[in-house]
């Protein structure tokens, strides 16, 4: 009888074995973990219509943004409202501590609407000490600026985890600041960030930031799309260099053919219907 079950005895042996030797090594790759991290609502009846998230060392930042938030229902331009939490609290599962809550950091007012949001990697040539975690994160906003019958671009930059060196409040009241005041307010120092503008009046329908490269595409247009080299050291250009921060001219890519006529329907159609009254 011993002989005719020893398969099976050999094959129970080594499963036990291996399952043994399973359970006495940690996993072999990380593995995420569900964490509840907050119940508070932090942005009322009015949602953003994006969040970006990123970890830098011992802080996790939570930015929202606004493509186009009321101002007094008269006008409505783009908003980003910045957050963090320390990470070492998130992963304690630890609520009861006052501590680990969303603080808020500051509110920036834009003077246009937001039409696109791209998160990228910038690299500033700094070696980060924790690897697992200290990424250079970087978000471009690009919003729209009106004006003599005109529409410029332009893009906004964030460096996240990295900060301006003081507070320049446009207003004082923090309590304002909190309740989404329709001004720029900051309660600390914001992350550096800087404006440039681009090229061209005609609409971007696709924006997107790879690394040091602008790319995007306009509607009408002969170029399928075009990119621009990012400014080097763009966080440590002065704001008050107009110069620096206006982009004159842009690479074009693949040339594309455009139906001119049917432009020209639509456009004398526009027309006609602008002077029927």
């Amino acid at each position: 009888m011993a002989v005719q079950y020893r398969p099976l005895i050999m094959l129970a042996i080594g499963i036990t074995f291996v399952y043994a030797i399973i359970s006495l090594h940690s996993a072999p790759f990380p593995y995420p973990q569900i964490i509840t991290v907050s119940r508070e609502d932090l942005f009322g009846k009015v949602r953003p219509n994006g969040i970006f998230i990123s970890v830098q060392k011992d802080w996790v930042y939570l930015t929202a943004i606004w493509k186009a938030h009321e101002v007094n229902y008269e006008d409505a331009t783009g908003m980003i409202r910045q957050y963090r939490r320390p990470l070492h609290l998130i992963l304690s599962r630890d609520n009861y501590d006052p501590n680990n809550n969303w603080q808020l950091l500051y509110n920036h007012r834009l003077d246009g609407p937001i039409t696109h949001i791209s998160s990228f990697y910038y690299n500033d040539g700094s070696l980060p000490t924790y690897t697992e975690y200290n990424e250079n994160n970087a978000l471009a906003i690009l919003y729209q600026l009106y004006g003599k019958e005109e529409i410029k671009y332009k893009v906004r930059f964030y460096h996240i985890g990295n900060y301006e060196e003081e507070i320049n409040n446009d207003t004082n009241e923090l309590g304002e600041c909190q309740n989404f005041s329709p001004h720029t307010c900051h309660i600390e120092p914001s992350f550096k960030y800087q404006d440039i503008i681009l090229p061209g009046t005609t609409k971007i329908k696709s924006f997107h930031v790879d690394g040091s490269i602008i790319l995007y595409s306009r509607s009408p247009d002969d170029a399928k799309f075009r990119t621009i080299l990012m400014p080097e050291n763009i966080f440590d250009i002065p704001k008050s260099r107009i110069d620096a921060l206006t982009l004159k001219s842009s690479d074009p890519g693949m040339i594309q053919k455009i139906g001119r006529f049917d432009t020209a329907f639509r456009k004398t159609s526009t027309f006609r219907r602008v002077y029927a009254v």
